[in-house]
């Protein structure tokens, strides 16, 4: 009788475990499992990160941390795939930066910065490290780093172009207007994206009327026009991109408003001599 008692007892223990364990999120695993190949191992990455919003939104937060765990495997299952890594290191971060924990995002960029090199995810890196720097009010790092994007001859074109663009906007938050002025210059004048040339032109113009320059603004304005107008004249997608940036110019706005204001501060000033 103790005997089958006993055994009662066991199962009722054993019974109660499996409900309590149903009524769980499931934990997820400590360790990711090792594949084939490091391709594999970051497709197995890339699939977590897409079903991260399938099922219950509370446990997004869960299905996030798996992801990035899984990305973090790839170097950790094959660390002599640089390249691979690099690019898993750089979509962890995102992940990281997209959760609100810029210290790890922080942590894996550099760490896709040094495996990346030879590939696009070490000037991306650099300009993510950048990015961060300027939102802490590190400008003097933010510029470190846009300088070692902008100044490797490995970075592709538009990621140097971008660097420019980025370096000229810290220079002018600091004061240092000149110097952002010919950061921008140069990309205006031959970055490889139509639309950074845009932005630049941008800048450049919006710079002279914050001076009163007008003249100077509406200038830069119809250079850029000249500039593009072979490209915003396609047919094409591209044509249309072209368009599009050339209408949401901030100048478009601003130098018509400045124009206003003038003549209306000229026009007071006539009628206060005729007074």
């Amino acid at each position: 009788m103790r005997g089958a008692a006993l055994l009662r007892i066991v199962a009722v223990l054993a019974l109660a475990s499996v409900l309590s364990a149903q009524g769980s999120p499931p934990s997820l695993p400590a360790v990711v499992p090792r594949l084939e190949s490091a391709t594999e191992q970051l497709a197995h990455a890339r699939g977590l990160k897409l079903r991260r919003y399938a099922g219950d939104p509370a446990e997004v937060p869960d299905r996030t941390r798996r992801a990035v765990r899984a990305y973090r495997a790839v170097r950790t299952h094959f660390p002599k795939a640089r390249d691979v890594g690099a690019e898993a290191a750089f979509r962890a971060a995102q992940l990281l930066a997209a959760s609100e924990d810029p210290v790890g995002a922080r942590q894996e960029y550099r760490v896709a910065a040094e495996l990346g090199a030879g590939t696009e995810f070490r000037a991306r890196a650099r300009l993510a490290i950048a990015a961060e720097e300027r939102r802490a009010g590190r400008l003097a790092r933010a510029l470190g780093s846009y300088l070692d994007v902008a100044r490797d001859p490995r970075a592709a074109r538009r990621y140097r172009d971008r660097a420019w663009l980025q370096y000229g906007i810290v220079r002018a938050e600091q004061g240092e207007h000149a110097a952002a002025g010919r950061a921008w210059r140069g990309v205006a004048e031959s970055a490889e994206d139509p639309l950074d040339r845009i932005r630049a032109f941008d800048r450049i113009g919006l710079r002279l009327l914050d001076l009163g320059d007008l003249e100077g603004a509406a200038g830069v304005f119809n250079e850029c026009l000249r500039a593009l107008a072979p490209d915003a004249l396609e047919s094409t997608r591209h044509g249309e991109r072209v368009r599009r940036a050339l209408e949401r110019m901030r100048l478009v706005e601003a130098l018509p408003r400045a124009v206003a204001r003038r003549h209306d501060e000229r026009a007071s000033e006539s009628s206060e001599k005729n007074l």
